[in-house]
């Protein structure tokens, strides 16, 4: 019997085991780890494995990519435009005060520029940032910029950035859009763990990080934001067209082109037109909305039998669709990426498509005649800006023409044939040919002057200098007739006569300035004609060529023989004169 009792001691060694399930209850207190980990605010999830966060701008035209160290001292950055010009990258709140702002611009390495203002970025002088890494490529219509910075001066839960671009332009020039939005770098993308357990809910209180989206985010060059939302289109600007009317519109597409919409309050039936001169709704072709069908119609008078369904027009008008929004009409298009035209015209400019001529007009009933309920607007998409057209009266035209003609041509004229008319002119004839041209100059200007003064705004720049040359002309008249009258003997005779020629320089110089003003205040007064931009092209033209004849007159002057020179010093009497 005593063998069989030795066997009850082993069973105590069963009874340690117990002692071994104490460790499994340690594993638990593992878990709070992960909701220490879950303060930081959900952001997107960026489309590219090498970034945390990513943030689209401007209904996907720009997206900006970002992913913060381990140890929070710096960040990646990549920012892509959906164009093949410039993109520009700065931290702050205004593109326009911007120290060490990241611009690729002409292919090559992306540079560092100072911004200061409106004015032309120039290359920073030193790098104040500390940026590493900056790279940029094009591919396949997109614009891509990498870099590495620190993150001191940045703040890790509300980082303010701004970006910039142009859809075509390598060179820095007026930007198609720009945005600033406010990222939280320190933000992570949400994980499948982090859904399933309560503590992650309690970060949607960021979702009030909407702001840096698109749809919030200012529009292309600061104009009113949009209040419309049809479903998922997303429009970021808002200009005022007039009779309750507001057309909403967003960031220009590489390659898609520019969504708008047109939103009336309301009912019946109304018509957006593409005039073909500004201002005047035929001849045109429009989009006319009844009830909740759309057509397309060419419009040839004003009468509703020179109204024709005309599905070949407006080409590059696509997506059209009638919709109702927060009880407004709403007519959706479009605007295709397509073809050029010179500046206002009706047909798209283009692939920026900024300056555009509308024409829109309501009934409350079936398509009649409008009456007052019409307007007509230039839209800027570019600046963000709807102005009311307005035609340009004919006398200012016929002052700008002449003007033009006056100055660039026939007082240039009058100067040449002065200088260098005698080496094939007989005589005084020179002198005679030049105060004649000149007193018509004068005289015509006097009368073109006072033409078009009183359609002038007040204070505009063009008026001020306008009045400048104007006394100055006049001031050189005299000159030139004292000097005729006291004749070459007289003592005081050379004296006037530097006068005269100090001034006649002068005043064309004056001259040259005064028309270039007057063909930028034509261009921004009258938006919807071309008339400013070839004055400009034409003074521009003409100055050249007034410099070039100078030039060639002094160096057939200087090869002529001293003998065939002394007659030309010789000016006419006083009598003569």
């Amino acid at each position: 019997t005593p063998p069989p009792t030795t066997p009850p001691p082993a069973t105590p060694p069963p009874t340690t085991p117990p002692p071994a399930t104490p460790p499994p209850t340690t594993p638990p207190p593992a878990t709070p780890p992960p909701t220490d980990a879950t303060p930081p605010a959900a952001c997107t999830a960026s489309s590219d494995a090498a970034y945390t966060c990513m943030e689209s701008l401007l209904s996907g035209a720009i997206t900006v990519h970002w992913k913060l160290s381990a140890d929070e001292t710096s960040m990646s950055v990549m920012a892509v435009s959906t164009g093949s010009g410039y993109l520009g990258l700065g931290f702050g709140t205004s593109m326009s005060s911007s120290t060490g702002a990241i611009i690729a611009q002409d292919g090559s390495a992306p540079a560092l520029h100072d911004i200061n203002g409106r004015t032309r970025p120039q290359l920073a002088t030193s790098d104040s940032v500390g940026y590493t890494d900056l790279s940029q490529m094009r591919a396949g219509g997109t614009t891509t910029v990498k870099f590495t910075r620190p993150t001191q001066g940045l703040s890790l839960s509300q980082a303010t950035m701004i970006t910039a671009y142009h859809l075509t332009s390598e060179t820095l020039v007026y930007h198609t859009a720009r945005t600033p939005f406010t990222a939280q770098l320190n933000a992570s993308p949400p994980t499948p763990s982090s859904t399933n357990a309560s503590p992650p809910t309690t970060p949607p209180p960021r979702a009030a990080t909407p702001p840096p989206t698109a749809e919030s985010a200012p529009a292309p060059g600061g104009c009113t934001q949009s209040t419309l939302k049809g479903g998922s289109e997303e429009y970021a600007c808002e200009v005022e067209m007039g009779g309750g009317a507001g057309m909403h519109f967003g960031g220009a597409v590489r390659g898609q082109g520019r969504k708008v919409a047109l939103a009336m309050e309301g009912t019946g039936s109304y018509s957006l037109a593409w005039p073909e001169n500004a201002g005047l709704m035929a001849p045109a072709s429009a989009l006319v909305v009844e009830d909740s069908n759309v057509r397309r119609v060419r419009i040839t008078g004003k009468s509703s039998a020179a109204i024709a369904n005309d599905n070949s027009v407006l080409p590059d008008i696509e997506d059209v669709a009638v919709t109702t929004v927060n009880g407004k009409r709403v007519l959706s298009f479009r605007i295709a990426e397509t073809q050029t035209s010179r500046r206002g015209a009706s047909v798209l400019s283009g692939g920026q498509q900024n300056v555009v001529n509308f024409n829109w007009a309501a009934n409350p009933g079936t398509l009649a005649y409008h009456g007052g309920n019409k307007g007509s607007r230039t839209v800027d998409f570019e600046r963000g800006t709807a102005t009311s057209v307005v035609k340009v009266p004919g006398k200012v035209k016929v002052h700008a023409i002449f003007m033009l003609v006056l100055w660039g041509v026939l007082a240039p004229c009058g100067v040449l044939v002065k200088r260098f008319g005698a080496l094939c002119m007989p005589g005084n004839t020179p002198y005679f040919a030049h105060g004649g041209i000149m007193v018509v100059v004068v005289l015509a200007t006097t009368v073109m002057a006072a033409l078009a003064f009183s359609d002038l705004r007040g204070g505009s720049a063009h008026k001020g200098l306008g009045v400048t040359v104007f006394a100055v002309m006049w001031v050189q008249v005299i000159l030139a007739a004292g000097k005729a009258a006291l004749g070459q003997d007289a003592s005081t005779a050379k004296y006037v006569g530097l006068g005269h020629a100090v001034l006649g320089s002068a005043v064309h110089i004056l001259a040259v300035a005064q028309m270039l003003v007057g063909a930028r205040d034509y261009n921004d007064r009258f938006p919807g004609d071309d008339l400013g931009d070839d004055i400009k092209w034409a003074v521009i033209a003409f100055a050249v060529s007034f410099v070039v004849a100078n030039i060639g007159g002094y160096l057939l002057k200087a090869r002529e023989p001293e003998a065939q020179k002394a007659p030309t010093d010789t000016e006419p009497t006083g009598d003569a004169s």
